[in-house]
């Protein structure tokens, strides 16, 4: 089943006619589903401000990070670190994935907090790191609780690069 999900995302992604960015390519992506609780539901961006990182959030970290503050029953807002899992491609357990759909304070959070330095444990999952033709994607495949399933896929077409070492 998480299979079929995975390929759904992918599907939804490579079919999806985004906006340009300035620079006439095409701007980073973002792709959720949401199985389970009052937000199921498809949330997607391909918005400038999806921005997807390597090096500034630690040495050998990636995080992508996307606010919209006017979303109302959207996407408001999504946060991915991962440790680097080395390699064109790779997929690991241990990562941080938040997620906020709608307006503060009413708005809908989920997390996964997998990584083995973290406070509190939540969730559970993986994240598949893969690159290809210069777009690193990162699909992960969560739950959140018993009942809440989370799809989703980044497309990072732009990445900025930390000052950090080894970024």
């Amino acid at each position: 089943m998480r299979l079929t999900w995975t390929g759904l995302l992918l599907a939804a992604l490579g079919s999806s006619v985004g906006c340009e960015s300035r620079s006439g390519s095409r701007p980073n992506e973002i792709l959720v589903l949401l199985v389970g609780g009052p937000s199921t539901g498809t949330y997607t961006t391909n918005s400038p401000a999806v921005e997807c990182t390597r090096g500034t959030a630690g040495i050998d970290r990636w995080r992508s990070h996307f606010i919209d503050g006017a979303a109302a029953n959207r996407l408001a807002g999504l946060q991915l670190v991962v440790p680097d899992a080395g390699g064109r491609a790779a997929t690991t357990h241990a990562f941080y994935f938040g997620l906020r759909l709608g307006h503060f304070p009413s708005d809908a959070r989920y997390e996964i907090e997998t990584r083995h330095n973290a406070i509190r444990s939540s969730g559970a999952g993986t994240v598949r790191v893969e690159e290809r033709g210069g777009v690193r994607t990162f699909t992960l495949d969560g739950s959140v609780g018993d009942s809440i399933h989370i799809a989703a896929t980044i497309r990072c077409r732009w990445i900025t690069r930390g000052s950090v070492p080894g970024a």
